[in-house]
This record gives structure tokens, sequence and C-alpha cells, in this order.
């Protein structure tokens, strides 16, 4: 039911409909821009990770597993003269040791390359730059101590000499040829950050290497050096400071925090989303992996242009289904419609077919009557069983008075109708000077009782009408129905009156003017 009344509220006002399916075209279109958008962005930050999984491994391949780093793990375990250099201190620097150092720092672009002690002192170096860095300790240096376990790694930090941000690839220095044996010192190439710099400059969004403690050592964007992903706390700070990876770089000021969160799937950097991606970089640090963080554009991934045409497309056929659906619809219920109207005709026709078989039966019933009263009676059963009237009264024109009506009959009457009813007397008598049929509604605490030919009462609805034959007035008749009457009733009652007015005027033929009221009398007597 409420989904007829939604198909008859939507084909009623057009303009409506049309609003609610252009409405809902543009939802439609909304959500399939968004969908693509999600999904578009899903393949994006799929492809992100490969390439920041993809970027790691070829800076771990430029560093820990490069030919530097293994020129560095050969000189440690096979050059005795480098063993001498560790294990004898300063003094024992033979004028071998500093070509040899030389020769492995130009062949791979190191910028330095030297020989750390047993005790943590620099005892052997070279320098692109001629800085001598003999003599200077090492020993706080994670590289250094990392060495000394045996293990190879690459560290990254300011260097003491320089001030510069390098990198340290460190090997151990074993006691003998094997590296099952102790080691005795650390060899060191330092490099700058000439290819750390192009790998990240390559790439087109934000991307920065973060240390163990979440500062920038690299980025494509040279502002971001120096900042610090996530909060800074004091706590933070001062194991930044304590481990002297930047020197005194933050003795006099706390670092900034880096403008994207970089722990989020999505950061807006510039005032555009980005996805962000993050990987680690293992390099042997004691103090944890190394993280590189990439980013991309999500704005690019769907383009406005595309967002346009994927709308416009998606909103235009939609419109057009559901434009299509309407005229279903429409088309729809016309046919349900006409159906219905073909149905109810169907039942009108019926309904009047027996109206007509119990008029034709009320005719004939009448036309058996031999009295004005056998007439009246009959007419007033027949309404109650017709029209479901609960009471009923018929009144006659007085043959010797034009202005008073006498009661010819009445049914089912609690109390006693008045014997005669002058015309223009309450609604019975202004009914027969009107000459016209009357209905009177009632409604629950509407009209108070009504003086009828009835008396006093209040049914839902009162009839009544005239009893006319051509211009001459007969008579009137009213009755109390439980319901209120619809058209049909209303027409069958006022065939019924003009089937009695027909039937008195027979009645009347029959018999000479002037000797019905006597015989009329005399019966009801």
């Amino acid at each position: 039911m409420p989904a007829m009344r939604w198909t008859e509220l939507l084909l009623a006002r057009p303009g409506l409909a049309k609003s609610l399916i252009l409405l809902t075209a543009l939802c439609v279109g909304g959500v399939a821009v968004e969908a693509t958008r999600r999904n578009v962005e899903l393949e994006q930050r799929n492809w992100l990770r490969n390439e920041a999984s993809r970027h790691a491994i070829d800076l771990m391949g430029q560093t820990l597993n490069g030919k530097l780093m293994g020129s560095m793990s050969v000189l440690g375990l096979i050059e005795p003269g480098i063993k001498t250099a560790a294990i004898g201190g300063v003094a024992s620097q033979t004028a071998s040791v500093a070509p040899m150092l030389e020769a492995v720092g130009s062949s791979y672009g190191a910028n330095g390359v030297f020989i750390v002690g047993s005790e943590g002192r620099i005892t052997a170096s070279w320098d692109k730059d001629g800085h001598n860095s003999v003599g200077i300790d090492v020993s706080v240096r994670s590289y250094y101590q990392m060495a000394m376990q045996g293990l190879e790694n690459v560290y990254a930090a300011v260097s003491i000499a320089t001030g510069e941000r390098v990198l340290y690839f460190a090997a151990p220095v074993y006691a003998k040829t094997t590296n099952f044996s102790m080691p005795v010192g650390a060899a060191v190439a330092r490099v700058d950050l000439t290819n750390v710099n192009r790998l990240l400059e390559d790439w087109k969004s934000p991307a920065v290497l973060l240390t163990q403690q979440g500062v920038v050592f690299a980025a494509n964007r040279d502002e971001w050096v120096y900042h610090v992903a996530g909060t800074i706390t004091p706590e933070r700070l001062q194991n930044i400071k304590r481990l002297k990876q930047f020197g005194n770089r933050f003795d006099a000021a706390a670092p900034e925090p880096l403008p994207f969160d970089a722990d989020n799937a999505v950061a807006q950097i510039d005032g555009k989303r980005f996805a962000v991606e993050k990987v680690p970089v293992q390099w042997n640090d004691p103090n944890g992996d190394w993280t590189l963080v990439m980013t991309s554009d999500l704005g690019q991934a769907l383009p406005f242009e595309r967002k346009l045409v994927i709308g416009t497309t998606t909103t235009g056929g939609m419109l057009v289904l559901l434009m299509l659906g309407l005229n279903l619809l429409r088309s729809r219920h016309h046919r349900e419609q006409a159906t219905l109207a073909l149905r109810a005709n169907a039942q009108q026709a019926e309904v009047r077919a027996q109206v007509r078989q119990q008029l034709a039966a009320f005719s004939l019933r009448l036309q058996q009557e031999k009295s004005l009263a056998a007439l009246v009676q009959t007419c007033l059963g027949e309404t109650h069983r017709m029209l479901g009237a609960l009471q009923g009264v018929i009144y006659a024109m007085d043959p010797g008075s034009s202005s008073t009506m006498y009661l010819a009959g009445s049914f089912a009457c609690a109390d006693a109708p008045p014997a005669v009813l002058a015309l223009g007397e309450g609604l019975l008598g202004q009914c027969a000077v009107e000459r016209r049929p009357q209905v009177i509604e009632m409604t629950p605490g509407g009209f108070g009782a009504i003086r009828s030919g009835l008396g006093e009462t209040r049914p839902a609805a009162v009839m009544m009408a005239p009893i006319l034959l051509n211009e001459d007035l007969l008579g009137a008749v009213e009755i109390a129905l439980l319901t209120r009457p619809d058209d049909a009733v209303r027409e069958q009652f006022e065939e019924m009156i003009r089937l009695l007015a027909m039937n008195i005027g027979i009645l009347g033929h029959r018999v000479r003017k002037e000797q019905v009221l006597p015989q009329v009398r005399e019966q009801e007597s």
C-alpha cells in the first residue's frame, strides 16, 4: 500500500519525480566517483608499498651489500699492514697503509678511509680534503662498537672531523686472516650522502630517511633535514643528544617537528593528501633499524578531469535508467488504473443491474397493492430492506386541504409521529414546499436533535423527498439511515419515490378522487 501511494504521488507530481531522479542520479554519480577514488588510491598505496620496499633494498644494496663494504671487509681480514696499524697504535703506522687507504677510497668514491685501533682511536687515515683524523677518539661511535663485535655495519652521523652528514662503512679488523679470530679494530670508510640524496631526489613526492630516533637524516626537501618525526618530548630529546650522532647540533635549540605525521597512512602535506609508506632499512645499527618514508600524491591518482568524466557518465547513465524506469512505472500504473477502472465499471454495472432488479421487484410489489396504506407500508419496508433505513414515515396530501399532509404510514418509530403535518413545518414540511430531495448528514457534537417527521432523533443521516407525480405534490417521505448515503443510495431512494408516486397515481385512477379520503380513513380505522 505505501508503495502504491508513492507511485501515485510521483506520477501526480512530475516535477517532484524529476527532482528525485536527478538527486538520485547525482548521488549515484558521487558514489561512483568516491568508489573509484578509493580503489585507485588503494592500488596506488599498494604500488607505493612496493616502490618503498624496492628503494630500501636499493639503499641497502648501495651500502651494506655494496662493493665498498666488501673492500673494507677484505682490508680488515687479509691486509697485514691494516692489522699492524690496528694493533700497534698510532706510532706503528707505516708508509704503506696510507696509499692503501687512498686506493680504496678513490676507487669507491669515499671522502675518507681510516683505521680504528682496539682502544677506539684512529691510528691511520686518508682524507680526500687532507684532514688528519689520526688520534681522534671514536670509541662512542656505534660503527666502531659493532665492528668490535665482529659485525659489518653502516652508520650515519655528523662527522667529527668535517661536521657534515656522512655514512660510515665499518668492518672488523681481525687479528688473523680468518673471521673466526678476535677483532682488534675497525676499518672504516666515510662517504657523503650523494647516492642517498640522488635516490631520494629521483622520487617526485616527499621522501625522508629517518634515524632510529626519528630524526630526518636525509630528505628530498633540504628544509626538512634534522627535523623530527612525531612528538618531541624532553626524554626523547635527551636520548638523541646522548648518542652524539649529530654532534652538538641540538645543544643550542631543540629540533623542529616534521610537518606531517609519518605514522599515518594518509597525511596532509602542503594542503594536499599524500599516501605514506614506511619501510625499515637494516644497517646493523645497534640502536635499531632506520626508516625510509616515501609518499605519493593521492590527488594525482584520480585527477579532476577523470572524476568529472566518471561522475558525468555515471550520472547520465543513471538518469537514463531512472527516466526509463519512471516511464515503465507510469505505463504500468496506467495499465493498473485501467484494469481497476474496468473492474470498478464492471462492479458498478453489476451493482446497477442488481439495483435495477431490486427496483423492478419493488415496482412489481407496488403494483400488486390495492390500497394507499399497503403501498406506503410496502415502500417503507423496502427502504429498510434495500437501503437499510432504521425508521421512516410517509405523509400524503390531505384532499380537503392544500396546505396540510396527513400520516399515511410509518416504520419502526419509537414515538408516534404527528398525525398531521403542515407544509413548511419542520424539515419534512419544508422539503415538500421546496419540492426537491434533501439529505441531512449528522456529525457527533454537531447538530442537536433534529425536529422532523420522526420526532427528535440522532441518525447518521436523514433522507427526505417529495412525492411528485408530474407537477402534483402527493406527499413526502423521510427515512433515517445508520450510515451516510452515497450517490448510488440517493439515486436509488429517489427512484423508489418516483415509483411510489407513479403507483399512487395509478391507484387514484381506480377510485374516484372524492372517494379516496373516506376509503383510506375507513381502512385505517
